[in-house]
């Protein structure tokens, strides 16, 4: 859900403030994540080298674990439970009537826009969805449930894939098995298509048997 935009001063005063780095390991941490340039080079032209104001180096060992620290307070700011891998954050929250429910959710919502706002992050709304879920839930009997952040309305899914899962509205696993279907024909089709032209002679440890 969010957008990856760290800022490094408020990393380096979390580190210092909430994990107690201080003295040569905040010099380090400080010296690592400030003044970083970077240029691109297209087609042998080099373009100027430009101070990076924000992020934190792409591809290193360091990355995932900094941004997890920097965002790991998350769960403390809302009422909602919280699922948080990498920069991929699953909120969820519960009630048994609707009316209060959206209420509920827009306002806990906020708290976390609020929160947000604080460490310089954004929802992506491209790529934020709900679902909404009960045993005895129907869909057109919550059509008019809505949920907004400003003049931002966060769109409705009866299903959506989290962590490789396909997750329904229903909560069971015919979205998810249609999907493994899918694949499986795809493949199948392929082998067959290709049939006549690969061998089926096996390897194994670079030998045929």
């Amino acid at each position: 859900m969010p957008n990856i935009s760290v800022n490094p001063n408020i990393l380096i005063n979390k580190l210092h403030q909430n994990y107690g780095l201080n003295g040569t390991a905040i010099k380090l941490f400080t010296s690592y994540l400030t003044n970083r340039k970077q240029y691109t080079i297209v087609n042998g032209s080099k373009s100027n080298c430009r101070n990076i104001a924000c992020g934190i180096p792409q591809g290193s060992t360091l990355g995932p674990l900094l941004f997890i620290m920097y965002i790991n307070d998350l769960p403390l700011c809302s009422q909602f439970e919280r699922i948080l891998y990498a920069d991929d954050t699953y909120l969820s929250l519960s009630h048994s009537s609707l009316c209060t429910f959206q209420s509920m959710v827009n306002n806990e919502l906020l708290k976390v826009h609020d929160w947000m706002s604080l460490k310089e992050l954004s929802i992506n709304y491209a790529k934020s969805m709900y679902l909404l879920t009960g045993k005895k839930m129907k869909r057109n009997l919550a059509v008019d449930f809505l949920v907004r952040l400003g003049n931002d309305q966060i769109k409705r899914e009866q299903s959506v894939k989290y962590l490789g899962v396909i997750v329904n509205e229903k909560l069971n696993w015919s979205s998810h098995l249609k999907q493994i279907e899918t694949k499986f024909a795809f493949a199948l089709s392929v082998i067959y298509k290709t049939r006549n032209i690969l061998s089926i002679t096996l390897f194994w440890n670079n030998e045929v048997v």
